[in-house]
């Protein structure tokens, strides 16, 4: 294990030794300029306040998160609403007018419940997949590269609402949460492998957004050994 570093470190040097006799013609841009898709698979009110405008802003109940909008809507309006902004809020021209703007690379938040991973106490809902691979042949066709990111988990690993669940952060307090993470994941990657345009345009994978500072470290540092492996 200590020998990594110096490991990479060799191969790094190696790297740019090589890439110090290239000419300036055949040297490869490293230039990323890439954009959050931000507001679309998973919600977040500020980004999206339209689909939250119906309710009181003051109103402490109202909806403020994936799971309290589909909680207050019910599966079905819920599923209904969701379906009509996920085919409207990224569309080809969208993707297309990021190509022409320069842009290389695409985040795209996801949540856990996107394989349909969905428990008897949770009011989401899925669907989103479809739309996914939709996107993944956009973006092939207009030359942009995409990274997935895991912006939920199960007991919400941060508290909120960009983890679909405003409250407190429970992710780590039960081994169900981590190891069902752990199985959403492993099937999101087997998706991907599958899926012709996902594998050619994803070049990474967040394992998880924003975790709380209070989560316990080893159990945090456990999750990302172990998920890593299933992305790998």
């Amino acid at each position: 294990m200590r020998r990594r570093p110096a490991t990479l470190l060799a191969l790094l040097a190696a790297a740019a030794a090589e890439n110090a006799l290239l000419s300036a013609s055949e040297k490869p841009s490293l230039k990323i300029r890439g954009v959050n898709l931000g507001g679309w698979l998973v919600l977040e009110k500020w980004i999206k306040p339209s689909l939250f405008s119906e309710w009181d802003a003051f109103d402490k109940k109202a909806p403020k998160d994936q799971w309290t909008y589909c909680e207050t809507l019910g599966k079905t309006e819920c599923k209904k609403r969701l379906e009509q902004h996920w085919d409207t809020w990224v569309t080809e021209s969208t993707i297309s007018d990021l190509a022409d703007a320069g842009i290389t690379h695409v985040r795209i938040p996801i949540g856990h419940w996107i394989t349909c991973d969905i428990a008897d106490d949770e009011p989401y809902v899925c669907g989103e997949w479809t739309y996914l691979k939709r996107v993944a042949e956009w973006c092939r066709k207009y030359d942009v590269l995409v990274w997935l990111d895991l912006h939920t988990a199960p007991g919400s690993q941060n508290g909120f609402d960009n983890s679909g669940h405003t409250g407190d952060a429970l992710w780590d307090k039960s081994m169900a949460n981590v190891n069902r993470t752990l199985r959403v994941v492993d099937e999101i990657a087997s998706k991907v492998a599958e899926d012709d345009a996902l594998s050619s345009v994803t070049t990474g994978f967040g394992l998880l957004n924003e975790p709380d500072a209070g989560i316990d470290y080893w159990r945090m540092l456990n999750y990302y050994e172990d998920v890593c492996a299933r992305v790998e």
